[in-house]
């Protein structure tokens, strides 16, 4: 039986500062996982990159980057959050922000993570703790995994208000909101005239807004 090596957060953490450039990862059961996919980093690399060697130079592997879809929306909901940062007392963070969950051994990157202000906690990797809400864009190879898996984890967050899953390849926008310590309501909206209201910040959000620009398949 072949055993799989496992890393730590702190491992994590340093391999995402050092492969910034090149990606943007996760952490789920001590393996390091790519965003956009569901396979494991290479240990060959792992090793590497957390050697004192590393150079990123060095670096040839190819990994799928987001798509120009996935991103305009990621810039198209920062942009209208951060015009309602003093209003709401949020921080807006995009893409490169981890939010961990310590009690289940994860780390994840969503699209985009809102925090109050005042109360915002991070450990000791600066990794977030306490989200009011997080986005998720879906991409090919892992909207599975963000309608099942980080559904569960986002769930067990106690601060976490909302969870928001954006398709980028038709009009749908799945929206869960806490209602109770374990319950929580959903809400699937599939036109542009469509909008939902995101109680943890008071303000109404419009699927033109979020779409503008694009025009999904």
């Amino acid at each position: 039986m072949v055993l799989t090596r496992t890393h730590t957060l702190e491992d994590y953490a340093l391999f995402c500062e050092r492969m910034n450039d090149f990606a943007l990862f996760e952490y789920v059961s001590g393996q390091i996982i790519p965003v956009q996919s569901m396979k494991a980093v290479e240990e060959s690399l792992i090793d590497y990159v957390l050697s004192p060697d590393f150079d990123e130079k060095e670096i040839t592997t190819q990994f799928e980057m987001p798509t120009q879809k996935h991103d305009r929306i990621v810039t198209n909901l920062y942009g209208s959050f951060y015009m309602l940062r003093k209003q709401t007392g949020l921080i807006v963070y995009a893409q490169a922000t981890t939010v961990v969950i310590p009690q289940i051994e994860r780390g994840r990157n969503p699209d985009l993570i809102l925090v109050n202000e005042e109360s915002e906690k991070r450990n000791k990797l600066h990794q977030i703790v306490n989200p009011l809400a997080v986005f998720e864009v879906l991409s090919k190879s892992t909207q599975a995994k963000d309608k099942s898996e980080k559904l569960t984890e986002y769930q067990q967050i106690d601060n976490l208000q909302a969870y928001i899953i954006i398709s980028q390849f038709e009009t749908q926008v799945t929206v869960f909101q806490r209602i109770a310590k374990n319950k929580w309501e959903q809400e699937i909206l599939n036109s542009l005239e469509d909008s939902f209201f995101l109680k943890c910040t008071e303000t109404e959000i419009h699927l033109k807004d979020i779409y503008e620009g694009i025009t999904p398949n």
